[in-house]
């Protein structure tokens, strides 16, 4: 159980961390993470936020270096990481 728990925990680590880090670069982000799932988004000065977040999501697939998600929360739309491996962050 020990290397579960700490593999666990190095992803939860880094999910916490690219939280604060998103926040440095003006990104808004949902609740902390308890997990290694978080949401964010990008609120553009003009414009709405919804439909930047959903351009951006299309724009990332259509590029194809990164597979971002995304999901809708009580009609807010959410960029989602979910960190899995400990190089997750690179392109960050």
């Amino acid at each position: 159980m020990a290397p579960f728990r700490a593999a666990l925990s190095e992803k939860i680590w880094l999910c916490r961390y690219f939280y604060e880090e998103v926040q440095k670069i003006g990104f808004e982000v949902g609740p902390y993470p308890e997990l290694s799932v978080t949401i964010y988004r990008y609120v553009p000065q003009t414009g709405d936020a919804n439909d930047f977040n959903a351009a951006l999501v299309r724009a990332m697939r259509a590029d194809g270096s990164v597979y971002l998600t995304s999901t809708t929360i009580e009609g807010i739309h959410w960029l989602r990481i979910a960190i899995l491996h400990f190089r997750s962050l690179l392109r960050v």
